[in-house]
């Protein structure tokens, strides 16, 4: 457990056991001016203390103390006795201290104390890339919202703090002239001992805003700090004590003030987006709320919570556009991790996405959505870039839009440059995500550079040793160069850790077929013919084993087969993708690859 600790000499007043009075609302303020684990303290304790202790005090500035009338001093205590001389404020003249009477004859404390208590927890490990870089200059008005901590009396309110932390990443993404770090980069955070300088160097942000949540019943406290990472600084901070029904104009408010702080002027369509609220019904945004949280896991369980928690949250308001747009990503993620027939999730997302944006169409989840479906129901290229770049224009922090962007729409099309560009700077904006470091390798995949292609997937399998499909980039890659054996290695790990469905069976059905294994090639078919029986194997696997094989004229068969079912996500990269290329040469794939809108 580690404390934050406000210290202050003053005037407090007892009655009935009740304590307050200016002292210990000065306290109250200091305690959120400190770090975990720290002391900050007013300029009458540090008079006061003198030269007594052992400790070196860094003065941290005036800053003016909701319901105090004057400017308080601040100062950081420093344990180890030497002050921190970085941009270090220059501290004021000492001022006379003054000893204030007794309001009321009860009792008198002379010192006042307020600390919140801040629970840690362990976070997961950052792993280092394999390769030292030296890190990017610091770009001004770069921010990282950290997971606001839970401070109710029931833990099953996690949901909801979580659910504060996702909304102010959503409302500041939207602000021109801010860089947010996406939720998958901070969440790592969440319950994590560092110090905030160690977090802003590691995402490579100027400024953190941080906080907490207390909720009791329909009453909510909340807090929240900006703080600038240089100087460890606070250009803002505030405590809100409302109802719940007012959670929506808290958000707003942090929203504003963060922006006016870090001097970025708000345009009044966007402020008036700002205070927009998704929903009048405090019922529907607590489902919402719990729908992001079960979503977020990233398991098959909580993609399906998620679609029945959104789902009752729509039923209590037929018109909240945004729980319409993060029920199509569920529907999509669905059809992607094959939970459920491709032709359905998508059908779905985009009946769902089209839904959201009749409601509201400055949604950028829902344009980008809606961009997905185009490409998986229509192989609409045209239509899907155009709604990518509307879906960037409404909110230009979204890394999952640049990634869906570089590896849907760019690397199939052969716009490898861009693919890489894009990605990249997915990877700025979530730079902790062991999802953009496979991306990339797959993105060097498509473009032929095999090599980097298997250096990135090691990064990614290194941070997120259990995530299939960064074998199945391997996997691929190491085949492209001839390490036939390798490729079986991880096409096996592939087939391990997706439960041995049918897409990772036919990756290593393929892998065997290309370092000439027919017969365990052939086995691996047999075993795919049973499965198909039970209904539960994509088409795309039988086609790559017969590519493996050589079998070119049972692999344009399956290939047509999956095109006639519609299932055009599973055929994006034939374009440069190495596992067909057995078929290159035949004029069959020429003539199927143009009906896909490609080129070969």
């Amino acid at each position: 457990m580690q404390f934050r600790i406000g210290l202050n000499l003053g005037e407090v007043i007892v009655d009935r056991g009740e304590v307050y009075g200016n002292g210990v609302n000065v306290a109250a303020r200091l305690e959120t001016l400190a770090e975990p684990a720290g002391i900050c303290i007013s300029g009458a304790a540090r008079d006061a203390i003198g030269n007594k202790l052992a400790l070196s005090y860094e003065y941290l500035g005036e800053h003016q103390v909701k319901n105090i009338e004057e400017p308080v001093r601040a100062y950081r205590v420093n344990f180890s006795g030497e002050p921190d001389m970085r941009n270090k404020v220059a501290a004021p003249p000492s001022r006379g201290r003054k000893l204030w009477p007794v309001a009321v004859a009860a009792a008198l404390a002379p010192i006042a104390l307020g600390a919140w208590f801040v629970l840690s927890r362990s976070a997961p490990t950052l792993s280092s890339p394999t390769v030292a870089s030296a890190p990017a200059p610091v770009k001004a008005n770069r921010i990282a919202v950290l997971p606001f901590a839970n401070l109710s009396a029931n833990p099953d309110n996690e949901y909801f703090s979580d659910g504060m932390t996702e909304e102010m990443i959503s409302k500041l993404s939207r602000v021109p002239g801010l860089e947010v770090i996406a939720r998958t980069s901070v969440i790592v955070y969440k319950g994590s001992n560092k110090k905030i300088a160690e977090i802003a160097k590691e995402l490579n942000v100027s400024s953190v805003l941080e906080g907490s949540v207390r909720r009791n019943g329909d009453k909510l406290r909340i807090t929240a700090q900006l703080i600038n990472a240089a100087n460890k600084a606070h250009l803002w901070s505030n405590d809100y004590d409302r109802d719940l029904r007012d959670v929506f104009a808290i958000q707003s408010d942090v929203a504003r003030n963060v922006a006016e702080a870090l001097r970025v002027t708000l345009s009044p369509t966007l402020a008036q987006q700002i205070e927009k609220k998704g929903t009048e019904n405090l019922q529907a945004y607590d489902l919402y709320l719990q729908g992001i949280y079960h979503q977020s896991k990233g398991t098959a369980d909580g993609l399906q919570a998620s679609i029945e928690l959104f789902s009752r949250a729509i039923e209590k308001d037929p018109r909240f556009a945004r729980a319409y747009a993060v029920l199509a990503l569920t529907f999509e993620l669905q059809g992607i991790f094959g939970l459920v027939p491709q032709r359905i999730a998508f059908s779905k997302q985009a009946e769902t996405a089209r839904r959201s944006l009749a409601l509201d169409d400055m949604i950028a989840d829902a344009h980008n959505e809606i961009a997905s479906a185009k490409l998986y129901l229509e192989l609409d290229w045209v239509g899907a870039e155009k709604s990518l770049n509307r879906a960037l224009e409404l909110n230009p922090n979204l890394s999952g839009v640049y990634e869906g962007r570089a590896l849907n729409l760019f690397c199939p099309l052969g716009r490898h440059d861009e693919a890489l560009a894009s990605e990249r700077r997915a990877m700025d904006l979530d730079p902790h995500s062991s999802l953009t470091q496979g991306n990339l390798g797959w993105i060097y995949w498509c473009a032929r550079r095999h090599d980097q292609a298997i250096e990135q997937f090691k990064i990614a399998i290194a941070r997120e040793p259990t995530f299939n499909f960064n074998y199945w980039g391997i996997g691929l890659s190491y085949a492209a160069v001839g390490r036939f054996e390798d490729s079986i290695k991880s096409m096996q790990k592939y087939v391990e850790f997706s439960g041995g469905g049918g897409d990772s069976l036919g990756g290593l059905g393929w892998a065997y077929g290309m370092a000439g294994r027919r017969d365990e090639a052939l086995a691996v078919l047999a075993k795919l013919k049973d499965l198909e029986k039970k209904g539960n194997v994509e088409k795309i696997a039988f086609a790559l084993v017969h590519t493996g094989l050589g079998n070119k004229d049972a692999a344009f068969e399956w290939l047509e087969k999956v095109y006639a079912d519609g299932n055009y996500q599973r055929l994006l990269y034939l374009n440069g993708g190495n596992w067909v290329d057995p078929l290159r040469a035949d004029q069959r794939f020429a003539v199927f690859v143009k009906k896909l809108g490609l080129t070969k």
